[in-house]
């Protein structure tokens, strides 16, 4: 990743101090062309960018002051990652001009950046580049994969998905059997596309937007269950850490829900039919969530209080859910 990054700062820095081969132009910053073209693609495509971000909270046993280094972390993260775009967003645009940058990732998309970096970097570290995007797809699938994996091995250690599930492979730790199968499920959904022969470029657009929207009503809910779980426990957090933020996060998300729901379709590159059968089929899921949680909650109340509670299997700990401590409210 880091050298990535340094290959599109090799592209970024010429276009920043000599404004590549038209001048500089600051068109993109103008409100009425923020505005403009497919938000609901924008705000999809945004979205995913930052995939991931949240993630730096599992890293709280790592360091010292979780409450202190965790926020600031997250915080730089948002701020470095929106920069970066930022300023490569309007490097491509100033290299190709605003009046051509369109027509130009309508003609061939793939070599609308690499045409750029060609212009400045030469041949060779082009291929490198191209070999090192198809390595971060590769690197992408493989986290993906892990975090389906483990998110299969919590719930089937919790009792939620067969038992099987939740048990660690008896020599590494790891969730072995979760990991087979996710992958025997991607298979097997992967099928029914490979036999309709539809374009793999739209097939992958859909599914892609189908994602990115249902992770936006997840950070949606998340903000939800923030400004409710601080209301329910004694803390002594400030008000901006447990209303405030929560709160603009929480109307900024759904804002950000709302546009892409009303360029859904343009966002899948389908029909409207498709587009309204995709969210459908996702607020189906929701329901069932629901329904199956309250259930739960009625008839299984301790499988229902083990739900993410239970930790360390996965890394070779020999603890069970029954040896471990019921979760209880304390001050924060």
């Amino acid at each position: 990743m880091a050298v990535e990054v340094v290959l599109v700062m090799l592209f970024n820095l010429p276009v920043l101090f000599s404004g590549g081969p038209h001048g500089y132009q600051l068109d993109s910053f103008h409100p009425t062309q923020v505005f403009s073209g497919d938000l609901g693609v924008a705000v999809l495509f945004a979205i995913a960018c930052f995939m991931g971000f949240e993630s730096s909270a599992i890293y709280r046993e790592e360091v010292r002051n979780p409450d202190r280094t965790i926020p600031r972390a997250t915080y730089l993260a948002i701020i470095g990652l929106g920069t970066f775009y930022v300023l490569t967003s309007w490097a491509l645009v100033t290299f190709w001009s605003p009046g051509k940058v369109v027509a130009a990732g309508a003609a061939d998309p793939t070599q609308l950046f690499t045409g750029g970096f060609r212009y400045y970097m030469g041949s060779t570290f082009t291929q490198i580049m191209t070999v090192l995007v198809v390595s971060s797809v590769f690197a992408g699938a493989l986290s993906t994969h892990n975090a389906l994996s483990r998110y299969l091995f919590s719930l089937g250690r919790d009792g939620i998905m067969p038992a099987f599930l939740g048990k660690p492979h008896r020599k590494h730790g790891s969730p072995a059997k979760a990991s087979a199968f996710a992958t025997g499920a991607v298979v097997l959904v992967s099928i029914p596309f490979l036999a309709s022969r539809l374009d793999p470029v739209t097939m992958y657009s859909s599914m892609f937007a189908l994602g990115t929207f249902s992770l936006l009503v997840l950070f949606l809910l998340t903000t939800l269950a923030v400004l409710r779980y601080f209301r329910l426990i004694t803390h002594r957090e400030r008000v901006w850490n447990t209303v405030v933020a929560p709160a603009l996060g929480f109307l900024g998300l759904l804002l950000l829900l709302v546009l892409s729901s009303v360029f859904y379709a343009m966002s899948i590159g389908g029909p409207q039919w498709l587009a309204v059968g995709q969210q459908l089929l996702l607020a189906v899921i929701l329901v069932v969530g629901i329904v199956l949680g309250n259930r739960w909650r009625r008839t299984r109340p301790a499988a229902y209080a083990r739900i993410g509670s239970a930790e360390g299997d996965d890394v070779g700990s020999q603890l069970t859910v029954e040896a471990l401590p019921s979760p209880v409210q304390e001050e924060v």
